[in-house]
C-alpha cells in the first residue's frame, strides 16, 4: 500500500484489533516501530480503545509519550470515550495534571463532553472551582441547546450578572448559529462567535469557521484565530491543524 492517509488508516484499523486484546502490546510496538503520521493515528486508536474499558490506564499511558503531539492526540480520544460514560472522573484526573497548557487542553475536552449530556452537573462542578470558571460560557452553551429555559434560571441564581451574560451570550451564539441557514449572515454570525468563544473552545470555533461560505471572509477569519491560537497554545493548535489538511490550503491558497 502506498504511503499516505490510506496507510496510516490501515494501520490503525488494524492496531485498533489488537488493542481491544492486549492495549499495551499493541502501545509498545507502535512506539517502537511507527513514526510521522501513522504513529499519531495509532496512538490515537489505541487510546480510544483502551478508554473504553481501562481509561485511567489508558490516560497515564497517553501523557507519557516524549511527542507531545502524540500526547494530545491520544489524550483526546481517551477523554472523549472516558468522560461520555464517567465525566466526574474524567475532570477529576485531568485536574490532578500539573498546571499548563495540556492541562487546560485535557479539562476542556472533558467538560465539554460531559456538558454534551449532564450540563448542570458540569456547570456546578465548574463553580466549585473558581480556576476554571473560564469554562462556564461553553459549557453553558451546551446546556443551552437542550433547555435553555434551565440553563438561564441556574445562571441568574449561581453566578455574577456578568458571568451570566457572558454565557448567555454563549448559548445564544450557538443555538443561532445551529439554526441559521448558510450564507453571508451566517458567515457573520461565525465571525461574531469566534470572537466570544475562541478562548473558551478554539477547535470547535475553527470547526465552524471551515463551514463558512465566503472564501474570503474564511480565510481572513480562519488565519486570525489560528495564528492567534497558536501563539497562546501551540501543540493543541498544530494537532487540530493535522486533523484538518483542508484548512492549510484555506490558509496559503
Amino acid at each position: 500500500m502506498p504511503e499516505g492517509e490510506r496507510r496510516a488508516l490501515a494501520y490503525s484499523s488494524a492496531i485498533a484489533g489488537w488493542a481491544s486484546v492486549d492495549p499495551k502490546a499493541a502501545a509498545a510496538w507502535t512506539l517502537e516501530n511507527l513514526s510521522g503520521i501513522y504513529r499519531r493515528t495509532a496512538v490515537a486508536r489505541i487510546g480510544k480503545v483502551w478508554a473504553y474499558t481501562q481509561p485511567s490506564e489508558a490516560a497515564e499511558w497517553a501523557i507519557k509519550y516524549a511527542s507531545e503531539i502524540d500526547q494530545v492526540f491520544s489524550l483526546t480520544e481517551v477523554l472523549e470515550v472516558w468522560a461520555d460514560s464517567y465525566g466526574l472522573d474524567a475532570v477529576e484526573w485531568c485536574t490532578k495534571l500539573p498546571a499548563g497548557k495540556l492541562h487546560d487542553l485535557a479539562l476542556s475536552k472533558a467538560i465539554f463532553t460531559w456538558a454534551d449530556y449532564f450540563p448542570q452537573t458540569a456547570a456546578e462542578w465548574l463553580l466549585k472551582h473558581p480556576d476554571d470558571l473560564w469554562l462556564l460560557p461553553r459549557a453553558a452553551a451546551r446546556w443551552g441547546q437542550h433547555s435553555p429555559a434551565d440553563a438561564s434560571a441556574w445562571l441568574d441564581k449561581n453566578v455574577s450578572e456578568a458571568t451570566a451574560q457572558e454565557c448567555r451570550e454563549a448559548m445564544v451564539m450557538e443555538l443561532w448559529l445551529k439554526d441559521q441557514k448558510s450564507g453571508i449572515e451566517k458567515d457573520i454570525g461565525i465571525e461574531q462567535a469566534a470572537v466570544i468563544l475562541m478562548s473558551s473552545s478554539p477547535a470547535a470555533v475553527l470547526n465552524e469557521v471551515l463551514n463558512m461560505q465566503s472564501p474570503e471572509r474564511r480565510q481572513r477569519t480562519l488565519t486570525q484565530h489560528y495564528q492567534d491560537w497558536k501563539l497562546n497554545e501551540p501543540l493543541a493548535a498544530e494537532a487540530w491543524l493535522k486533523q484538518h489538511p483542508e484548512a492549510v490550503k484555506i490558509m496559503t491558497p
